[in-house]
């Protein structure tokens, strides 16, 4: 709404060159009670080499009604000459008390996952109610680990949730790839200090498990949202001031709002967009994950590694600051089982990685059950 952000602004960057930029400038709109303190501000506009970036900075009200904004540019990647326009957007977002926050709303989300929890957690830090509907008797998270590229780690801290990131997450020395075949190199990339000097975040991997937890214990945290479980979503329906909700058990909810975070057979999906099932791409994914001392030391690797081969290709990482090691081997199949969490046919996999490395032959024989 027009009454909770600003746009517009032509500002300049001073000084002129890289680094950490300030931007100062006349903003055509002003917030609501006409008070800035402290707010988040997306600084976008063209850069170095004439790429489209976006900045995260904080924006302070000065004499003047001038409003300057100090964005900081890790690595020194930005070069903004000093006659050059850009935009700025000021995002509300409730800090300290700020008495410039929106008026609360009931919000409904429907699905606990890890998407489901980030929105409440993000409408709950602003202020909003916020009703979790988890379709499952308990929370929870399926799957193995998530590679986190360092823009999703700039997010961590946008939100607050760093340390409890790091406390689980494993950050591998490098991102490599291997023929599957031959088991020659094709290509390394070094992250660690490498990725944070370039990117100002690293690039880490985590246990799905693992982070789906630190959203629940942030959700927990927070007196205004309220996480419900066995609570399925079997349809809505909305007019020009409300959404009703009505569970699997017949009881019905009403919000201002309705999330769908419902996964990928989503019900609030169908209703809304209608575009049918998922296609299936007949590419099949098995995951297992190991206990550190099941996994012998050369076949132990503290980098992000793929074995890519024909319509095959194998991922491993470490994952829980380096307690688990987490295997995916992913090949074509004709077949397919609809689901998360069903148990792999051993023999289909050993069949299409029957030409692999040894070393890949070998990792997937440490391996009792996939899913």
């Amino acid at each position: 709404p027009a009454d909770h952000r600003a746009r517009g602004g032509r500002v300049k960057c001073h000084p002129p060159g890289q680094g950490n930029l300030v931007f100062t400038g006349i903003v055509n709109q002003r917030i609501q009670d006409g008070k800035l303190h402290r707010r988040h501000v997306k600084v976008a506009g063209l850069f170095h080499e004439n790429r489209h970036r976006q900045l995260m900075g904080a924006a302070h009200q000065v004499p003047g009604g001038v409003f300057e904004i100090k964005a900081l540019c890790h690595g020194g990647k930005f070069n903004v000459p000093e006659d050059r326009q850009i935009i700025c957007i000021l995002i509300k977002r409730r800090r300290n008390g700020d008495s410039t926050m929106t008026q609360p709303i009931p919000i409904l989300v429907a699905g606990g996952g890890i998407g489901g929890l980030a929105a409440a957690l993000v409408l709950a830090s602003d202020g909003h109610a916020v009703t979790v509907l988890e379709q499952s008797a308990a929370f929870g998270e399926i799957g193995a680990g998530i590679q986190l590229g360092p823009n999703i780690f700039r997010m961590f801290d946008y939100l607050g949730l760093t340390d409890a990131v790091n406390r689980v997450a494993f950050f591998p020395h490098g991102l490599g790839m291997n023929d599957v075949r031959t088991g020659e190199k094709v290509v390394r990339v070094p992250l660690g200090d490498v990725a944070r000097a370039a990117y100002g975040f690293p690039y880490g991997v985590i246990y799905r498990a693992d982070l789906h937890d630190v959203f629940l214990q942030a959700c927990q945290a927070l007196p205004n949202v309220t996480l419900r479980t066995g609570a399925k979503v079997e349809s809505f329906a909305q007019n020009a001031d409300e959404v009703r909700v009505q569970l699997a058990g017949g009881e019905m909810l009403t919000g201002a709002a309705l999330v769908g975070a419902d996964g990928l057979w989503s019900r609030i999906r169908e209703t809304i967009v209608g575009d049918g099932k998922p296609r299936v791409s007949g590419h099949i994914a098995y995951r297992a994950v190991l206990k550190r001392e099941d996994v012998p030391a050369h076949l132990w690797s503290d980098d992000v590694l793929l074995w890519g081969g024909e319509k095959t290709h194998l991922v491993h990482y470490p994952l829980r600051r380096g307690e688990l090691f987490n295997l995916v081997a992913v090949f074509h199949s004709n077949k397919y089982d609809e689901g998360w969490n069903t148990f792999g046919d051993t023999a289909e996999l050993n069949e299409r990685f029957a030409d692999a490395h040894p070393q890949v032959r070998e990792l997937l024989g440490k391996i009792e059950t996939w899913k």
